[in-house]
Order: C-alpha cells, then sequence, then structure tokens
C-alpha cells in the first residue's frame, strides 16, 4: 500500500502545482508506461500473426508496460484487438 500511496502523491502535487488552466504539466515519470498505436489495417494473411505483432510492438519500446490502440471506426476490426481490453 505504501508504495500505491507515493504514487498517488505524485499525482495530486503535480495538480496542486497547476497554475496556468492553458499548459498541461508533465506527469510524473512512473506515469510515462504506455506507447500508442493507430491500426489502420492488417493484411487478412497477417491477421493470424497478432501475438508476433505485439511482440515487436513491444520490443520497440521495452520501458513501456501498456500499448493503446486505436483504429478508424470505419474499418472491420481487426482480431488482434482480443488481445486488448477496450476503455
Amino acid at each position: 500500500m505504501e508504495v500505491y500511496e507515493e504514487e498517488v502523491d505524485d499525482y495530486k502535487q503535480a495538480v496542486m502545482d497547476l497554475d496556468d488552466l492553458e499548459l498541461i504539466p508533465d506527469p510524473p515519470e512512473r506515469a510515462k508506461n504506455a506507447f500508442c498505436m493507430t491500426l489502420y489495417c492488417i493484411e487478412d494473411a497477417f491477421d493470424s500473426q497478432g501475438v508476433e505483432f505485439l511482440e515487436a510492438a513491444f520490443e520497440q519500446f521495452p520501458e513501456r508496460d501498456y500499448m493503446v490502440v486505436t483504429q478508424p471506426h470505419t474499418i472491420q476490426e481487426s482480431t488482434i484487438l482480443r488481445y486488448f481490453t477496450p476503455i
């Protein structure tokens, strides 16, 4: 619990230090644990290789714990998304 409380304190301090509503402050370093990717399409022949795709993506960002995937709502949902939790 102690580590969690320290993390919350970091965020509280960032909010308390906020004095300019036009400027978004940098989050605490430990909060920078995700990378983003926009998925436009995957060729059907490669769609079954989703695990290999994810492994390669995380190899590019070894210091990150999460990947946020977005895709246009006008395309068919890729089967790779079954490895993700929708948010």
